[in-house]
């Protein structure tokens, strides 16, 4: 303290990853002033603190460079599904047999059969790493 260089730790002894993004959230993305980039950032934020518990959990001052690869290893994992809830849903509905005769052929008012579902595809790497610059300039604020 005395050559000037002494830095107070003690806030990051208390304070978790998630309550540094909800501080984020309310000082620096709700008052940004484009409603396009307010809107983006703070999904990603929010979706950050709903389905990444575990990590928001940690206590700041705990982090190391490993915590935030095991992150992006397994995202690159993940499926995209485009809903909330990754890789908790189906692929898909099921393929419905058509509505057949008591002969077995098909009737003629019978819908066709749905087709497969679309394949998902794995979260792309620009998405990982967009969410880990977010993720930075939160632990920078």
């Amino acid at each position: 303290m005395g050559r000037g260089v002494f830095v107070d730790q003690s806030v990051a002894h208390r304070i978790t990853l998630g309550e540094l993004i909800k501080t984020y959230i309310e000082e620096v993305t709700d008052k940004r002033r484009s409603e396009n980039s307010r809107t983006p950032e703070g999904l990603l934020l929010k979706r950050f603190l709903r389905e990444e518990r575990d990590l928001c959990s940690y206590v700041a001052i705990h982090f190391t460079p490993d915590d935030f690869l095991e992150y992006r290893d397994r995202r690159l994992t993940e499926t995209d599904s485009g809903c909330s809830n990754r890789n908790k849903q189906p692929l898909g509905p099921e393929r419905q047999a058509p509505n057949l005769r008591k002969a077995g052929s098909p009737r003629k008012n019978a819908a066709p059969p749905k087709n497969e579902p679309k394949q998902l595809k794995l979260i792309p790497q620009s998405t990982v790493k967009r969410e880990l610059n977010i993720l930075k300039k939160v632990i920078d604020h």
